[in-house]
């Protein structure tokens, strides 16, 4: 579960695994969805119901999206000006506040995107294949993908964390590299 603010509204997005649009069993009516346009006839593999307040329910949504498995998480939410931008599996949704016009969404993974980053005037995607740099109209800066995935099962270490001059990476295998924040991969350490 995820809480903001937004001005005088609040915002809160729940895990809705259970939702189907159109079923009288929903535990909750929401007023819009968006779904990825490659999802469509597929069953989700996750489902965020959004919910904007002020005095009641003002507006909500639902977001739902075929990929790897994601979950309502800190890192995995933005809101920039007027933009929510959430990941759900593989996309990356962006809605305007508080009405919660669909702006944009986009794939910027073929498996799962973990999390999201601001990065000055852009943002950046840690996913499972690749780490990938939006614009804010959504549209791809860069794509880096490296041996293996952005994966690290071994030990306590960050998979991804960005620091001032670079993204520090490890893949499955226990490889490491620094990435710039132009897309270059700097340094490759092996495992």
């Amino acid at each position: 579960m995820y809480h903001a603010s937004f001005g005088k509204f609040g915002i809160e997005i729940i895990e809705e695994n259970d939702y189907t649009i159109g079923s009288a069993d929903n535990k909750f009516v929401y007023e819009l969805v968006f779904q990825h346009p490659e999802d469509i006839g597929y069953a989700p593999t996750s489902v965020y119901g959004i919910r904007v307040y002020k005095d009641g329910i003002f507006k909500s949504a639902v977001v739902m999206a075929t990929g790897g498995a994601t979950r309502v998480a800190q890192d995995s939410v933005i809101i920039d000006g007027q933009n929510l931008l959430l990941t759900c599996c593989n996309k990356v949704f962006c809605l305007q506040l508080p009405n919660l016009d669909l702006k944009w969404m986009v794939v910027p993974d073929l498996a799962t995107c973990f999390s999201i980053y601001r990065y000055k005037d852009s943002y950046i995607i840690h996913g499972e294949i690749e780490i990938t740099r939006l614009d804010q109209s959504g549209r791809i800066i860069w794509q880096v993908s490296a041996r293996d995935i952005f994966v690290n099962i071994q030990d306590n270490e960050p998979t991804f964390k960005m620091l001032e001059n670079y993204i520090e990476l490890m893949d499955w295998q226990g490889h490491r590299y620094k990435l710039s924040y132009d897309g270059v991969i700097v340094d490759d350490v092996g495992g």
